[in-house]
């Protein structure tokens, strides 16, 4: 019985040091929380229970900011220009190669000379001629027909100048001639040149006649026709 007893005793002795400890340590929170502590009282709390007002909490001081410094803003890079392709200029165009003939003629001066007229007076005419190969089938003889005076006036006379060589014959021109100098000179009176065939090595022996239509006088003499002529002889 007395065990019992003492068991019991200590029980409730338990009981009331854990509600004093839970009391303190409930005090202790509400002080902690600004609530003052609540001394424990054996009054009868009213049946209305008042509601408790927890004051506000001041709020904590502001941390000062730390200025953020912006990222700085991408450039765009530069858009790059991008050139149309350059098309090659066209190749010039290779020329087309020269034919040259395989022979060349080569004029080759064959004979010259001149003849002249005999008036007996200081008005004649002189025919000068040059021979000159063609090819090797032709020939070209030129003749150059002009008059040696002294003092001459004479208007222009057409188809005065008469040319023949073996057989082929030409009448040309002869212009206005004014001269009153006192040396002798001579002034052109017409020139042409006939084709003549002559095979190579061989020769040709051909009729030169010339004359010239002057109808007038010179120093006293009439002088209807200026003459002059020969052979020229050609040889290849």
């Amino acid at each position: 019985m007395k065990g019992k007893f003492t068991a019991v005793l200590f029980i409730i002795v338990f009981i009331l040091i854990a509600a004093v400890v839970f009391t303190f340590l409930s005090s202790l929170d509400k002080r902690a929380n600004g609530s003052p502590a609540v001394e424990p009282t054996n009054e009868v709390i009213a049946a209305t229970a008042q509601p408790v007002t927890t004051p506000f909490a001041a709020p904590a001081a502001t941390q000062a900011l730390t200025p953020v410094t912006p990222a700085p803003t991408p450039v765009p890079a530069a858009p790059v220009a991008t050139l149309p392709p350059v098309t090659p200029a066209p190749a010039a165009p290779t020329p087309l190669p020269t034919t040259v003939p395989t022979s060349v003629p080569v004029i080759t001066s064959l004979s010259s000379g001149s003849f002249s007229s005999d008036t007996g007076t200081g008005l004649n005419i002189v025919a000068d001629w040059t021979v000159q190969s063609l090819d090797q089938e032709q020939v070209s003889v030129t003749v150059t027909v002009s008059v040696l005076s002294y003092t001459l006036q004479t208007q222009a006379l057409p188809n005065s100048v008469n040319i023949g060589l073996d057989g082929n014959y030409v009448s040309l021109d002869a212009p206005a001639i004014f001269y009153d100098g006192g040396g002798q000179v001579r002034s052109a009176l017409a020139s042409h040149t006939f084709t003549v065939p002559l095979s190579a090595n061989s020769s040709r022996a051909m009729a030169l006649q010339v004359e010239w239509q002057y109808n007038g006088s010179y120093g006293g003499v009439d002088l209807p026709v200026l003459e002059c002529g020969g052979s020229i002889n050609v040889s290849r």
